[in-house]
């Protein structure tokens, strides 16, 4: 079975969410980008809900003074 993890969230994580959310209203795909543990991730977010999750993830794994790319 796999491992259920879940996830904390800071206030500061849930403001840069919320921050993030009221940019644009209206969602463009695009390719989320930064280095964790030495190693470049790239992660493609077709849709509002995979962003949200990869962005959470980020944070979570990097916290908020991460640096990101966003094309």
């Amino acid at each position: 079975m796999p491992e259920v993890r879940s996830i904390h969230f800071t206030q500061e994580m849930v403001n840069e969410m919320k921050a993030w959310k009221d940019r644009d209203e209206e969602f463009e795909p695009f390719t989320l980008g930064y280095t964790w543990n030495g190693v470049e991730l790239s992660f493609y977010c077709a849709t509002q809900g995979e962003a949200d999750h990869e962005i959470c993830l980020m944070f979570e794994r990097c916290g908020t003074d991460v640096a990101y790319s966003i094309d």
